[in-house]
């Protein structure tokens, strides 16, 4: 996500969070909704940081993340909410595929 859709994402909003090769743990609090950014409209879920006291907003259409966010909600009666991950990039690339697994 460039910079531009992160203030756009989080104006009036929570901030976007952007992922580097450190491994995040997160839990998703919300089930997907949609917000406008200057490509359209984005899926994104609410979660919280391990650590953190805000809530932060996760972008979930890329495809190396949405596929195994998608197994996890199979595991988890059909729901996002609650689902606790561990997420980081491949690389340092800005088009890296993010790593996704479960949060321990």
């Amino acid at each position: 996500m460039d910079t531009a859709e992160n203030e756009k994402a989080s104006s009036g909003r929570r901030s976007a969070i952007s992922f580097t090769i450190e491994p995040v743990n997160l839990k998703i609090v919300t089930e997907p909704y949609v917000v406008l950014t200057a490509r359209g409209y984005a899926p994104v879920v609410d979660i919280e940081v391990d650590g953190e006291t805000d809530r932060k907003v996760m972008f979930i259409s890329a495809a190396s993340l949405s596929q195994v966010l998608e197994e996890f909600r199979s595991e988890n009666e059909g729901n996002f909410t609650g689902i606790h991950i561990k997420v980081r990039k491949e690389s340092p690339d800005r088009f890296a595929k993010y790593v996704v697994e479960a949060a321990k």
